[in-house]
């Protein structure tokens, strides 16, 4: 008796609910210093115009979800995919109005990086890194702090001025020791894992 084979691919969108492309393409170069599967693929979206560049309080929430579902409708886009990171802090509705889509092989798996504020696309990158070098060094001067969380799509790849400034703080031996958590990049590892063991208790 045959038996139909499980795709082992995993397709993971991350979903940029702003029209910042700069802030996909920080997204992208974030991703590609992950280690990933060799079964894992990983393609982004950029919002349209319509929806802000900077997602910043509620309206903004309330718009880009509403952008992006009028665009991804009818397109087919989703059901290429297994899962899909929403890449805004907030709580995004767009999560759960994802959640019920159908992905390629069944319920889309969706997760958000829970985002407070999205970094406006126009910003001079250099003035951004160096509110983060101050900010890091307000935060590490208030304590013994082991762990920290960018809470912000926009900071990806930005990780190694936290980690700079620790060791200036800290040493290097502690500042090793320092969690310092990309929520896009966790996110994608999440959702690999969820699929990985998915799949290990589907028929083959």
């Amino acid at each position: 008796m045959a038996t139909t084979a499980v795709r082992r691919t995993t397709k993971i969108l991350v979903l940029n609910p702003n029209s910042s492309k700069s802030m996909t393409h920080g997204l992208h170069e974030a991703i590609r210093g992950l280690e990933l599967s060799q079964s894992t693929e990983v393609h982004t979206y950029t919002a349209p115009s319509a929806s802000p560049a900077s997602i910043n309080d509620g309206e903004d929430v309330l718009t880009s979800a509403r952008v992006v579902e009028s665009d991804l409708a009818g397109t087919g886009l989703l059901k290429q995919y297994d899962a899909v990171i929403v890449a805004c802090f907030s709580v995004h509705p767009l999560v759960g109005m994802l959640a019920e889509k159908e992905g390629e092989f069944g319920r889309l798996a969706v997760t958000g990086i829970f985002e407070a504020s999205d970094f406006h696309g126009g910003v001079d990158p250099e003035t951004v890194r160096q509110k983060l070098r101050d900010a890091t060094t307000r935060l590490l001067e208030k304590g013994d702090v082991e762990c920290v969380v960018m809470g912000c799509a926009g900071m990806a790849g930005l990780e190694e001025i936290i980690r700079s400034v620790a060791v200036e703080k800290y040493g290097p031996s502690k500042a090793n020791q320092l969690l310092v958590i990309d929520g896009v990049r966790a996110g994608l590892g999440l959702l690999e894992q969820m699929m990985r063991t998915k799949r290990a208790f589907q028929s083959t």
